[in-house]
């Protein structure tokens, strides 16, 4: 029923049966997809704080048993701590991604999530870095074109006219 009212978007319905399921049901086979549906519900509905302990939670008692679910709970972690500001918090969870789960499709996810923060956060050379990485690894990723864009944009800001020019060039060329 939890998942029902997820999927209608009934948030807080949702909230209340999947709760009320951990709580009478903590060992049943369904309880980890409980568990994960109950963080994104509480995701969804804005409450951060409950986002993040449910999701430390899952990690906790599922690590090994959840490869395709980890990487995305870190990725999502990794986004709500850039959203309250917590930078080292957030670079931390893109980094545990990138460096746990690196064929993960959500290690790239992390690796410009963390580039952005970083250019946001006026880390110039480290989100240099970054757009340069995923211009080598991910060159075929959707990433690339918004990494060089960026990479002209750092370039531009770090008074290197060449260079942003280089970058320009590349993705009028490119894409």
């Amino acid at each position: 029923i939890g998942m029902s009212n997820y999927n209608l978007r009934r948030s807080e319905d949702a909230e209340k049966d999947l709760e009320a399921f951990l709580k009478n049901y903590p060992g049943h086979s369904r309880a980890r997809e409980a568990l994960y549906w109950l963080g994104r519900t509480y995701l969804r509905a804005g409450k951060e704080d409950a986002f993040i302990k449910a999701s430390k939670r899952y990690i906790k008692r599922y690590k090994d048993q959840d490869e395709e679910r980890i990487p995305e709970i870190l990725y999502r972690l990794g986004i709500v701590y850039a959203g309250q500001r917590d930078v080292e918090t957030a670079v931390s969870y893109y980094d545990r991604v990138m460096k746990e789960y690196p064929n993960s499709s959500f290690a790239a996810d992390s690796q410009w999530a963390k580039g952005w923060l970083l250019y946001k956060e006026r880390e110039l050379k480290k989100a240099l870095t970054l757009f340069d990485n995923i211009l080598q690894q991910r060159k075929d990723s959707h990433y690339a074109p918004q990494a060089l864009y960026w990479k002209a944009r750092v370039s531009e800001r770090m008074d290197d006219p060449g260079e942003m020019e280089k970058s320009l060039c590349r993705l009028c060329s490119e894409y």
